[in-house]
């Protein structure tokens, strides 16, 4: 059970033992019940239903974090290689007769 789901049942059973006849005793049972009903069908799966998005997000983030230091790691490697390596002499093509 969620913490939610105690609370109101702590609330709706009070609330039913405080009545002052019959009929307020008997119309707090049949309001909790209603109350349990609506939560069964219609507040449980929606948050279940965000809890699995919520996981499905986490791990789409997960896959995106590691893509970028993917990423980052290739760039730093990259530039480390490049700042190593000598730069490349291209002769001259055309060649001028000095003067």
């Amino acid at each position: 059970m969620a913490p939610h789901d105690v609370v109101i049942d702590l609330v709706t059973t009070i609330a039913t033992m405080g009545a002052s006849d019959l009929v307020d005793f008997i119309l707090g049972g049949v309001i909790g019940t209603l109350i349990e009903i609506a939560f069964r069908i219609y507040v449980d799966p929606g948050i279940n239903w965000t809890l699995e998005k919520w996981d499905y997000l986490l791990r789409l983030y997960e896959q995106y974090r590691k893509r970028q230091e993917m990423i980052r790691d290739e760039e730093v490697l990259f530039s480390l290689q490049s700042s190593l390596l000598p730069s490349p002499v291209i002769p001259p093509i055309i060649s001028y007769p000095p003067f």
